[in-house]
């Protein structure tokens, strides 16, 4: 009798640590084209001042209202077209781009899309890989990256703007608006547009080598902590205090296609979520651990188009599998 009981209780250890080794296994809602997406080929997702998320498909805009999806097409009068990217700006308008560069730019007014600009003005032809607005003395400026540099639009009125004279290198991966700027990720660095030009003072200091920076993102911005990450193929670090500080090495974010979705953001855990359309990760900057996130601990798959934190620290990711959202309770 007494062996018997030995035995359970080495055999109820054998569980316990075994489920300790195991994937962290988070609380994951899995959208796909069974909970009414129109495809599951899903590249941004946004939210809007109602706190309605919205995602930008191959086949159209899906909104979702907590409950069900509204999914918006040539019959809602949207333009026929794969989008890219959305971006709510600061008056509360909610903005789409295409794919490419071929289609039309769209907002949304009154609970109804109109067409903004149609950028096939631009001649370029070329994928749209990141997309921002700001408004400087009421005036609106509209940043597109693209795989054939930079393009920038106000009062209608486009300005290509080179990266490198090498095409290869004339290449944006990310940007986004902060403080009436735009911080642009390229393949040879940051750079900077103010004042109708570019700015490469901060990529000097950050980047002297000028190497590919996918993503970076501003921690406590004009806070005595300020932090600037950044993200590179194979690296995550910070430059803080006249210094760079290197956080997870040895990453696995090189592309062998041209698109690489890259992405960033901190949420208010300390946490840094990151990566691209091959692989993403978690990064604690308190205990600093870092989490590669996979189909082991719940998602739909290893990498992801997008990534984006709604008002209540929700985690959603998109990818060509649908959308994944994370619990704001399973990551505190």
């Amino acid at each position: 009798m007494k062996k018997n009981i030995f035995k359970q209780f080495i055999l109820l250890l054998f569980i316990i640590c075994c489920k300790q080794i195991t994937a962290q296994q988070f609380f994951i809602k899995n959208y796909t084209v069974e909970n009414g997406l129109p495809t599951r080929m899903i590249n941004d997702a946004c939210q809007d001042k109602d706190g309605n998320m919205w995602f930008a498909t191959y086949y159209g805009l899906s909104k979702y209202d907590g409950f069900s999806f509204t999914n918006y097409s040539i019959e809602n009068g949207l333009p026929v077209q794969s989008y890219r990217k959305l971006r709510l700006d600061k008056k509360g308008v909610l903005w789409a781009t295409p794919y490419n560069t071929n289609s039309k730019l769209i907002y949304l007014k009154n609970g109804k899309w109109y067409p903004y600009i149609d950028l096939a003005d631009l001649k370029a032809n070329t994928e749209i890989s990141s997309f921002d607005i700001i408004y400087k003395n009421n005036e609106l400026i509209i940043c597109i990256g693209t795989y054939n540099g930079l393009y920038i639009n106000k009062n209608y009125k486009w300005l290509k703007i080179t990266i490198s004279d090498k095409p290869e290198l004339n290449i944006v991966n990310s940007l986004y608006a902060l403080d009436d700027k735009f911080y642009i990720s390229t393949k040879i660095g940051l750079c900077v547009y103010e004042n109708n030009k570019l700015n490469w003072e901060l990529n000097k200091i950050i980047n002297p080598d000028y190497k590919e920076i996918l993503a970076t993102k501003f921690e406590n911005y004009k806070k005595n902590n300020e932090k600037l990450w950044i993200l590179n193929e194979d690296k995550l670090g910070y430059f803080g205090n006249k210094n760079y500080h290197p956080a997870a090495e040895k990453l696995e974010l090189t592309s062998l296609a041209l698109s690489n979705f890259p992405y960033m953001e901190t949420d208010k855990f300390n946490n840094i979520f990151f990566g691209n359309n091959l692989y993403k990760y978690l990064y604690n900057t308190e205990n600093k651990s870092i989490k590669l996130l996979t189909q082991k601990n719940g998602f739909s798959s290893k990498g992801a188009t997008s990534l984006f934190i709604d008002k209540e620290n929700n985690i959603w990711f998109t990818d060509t599998r649908g959308i994944d959202k994370i619990s704001n309770t399973s990551i505190t």
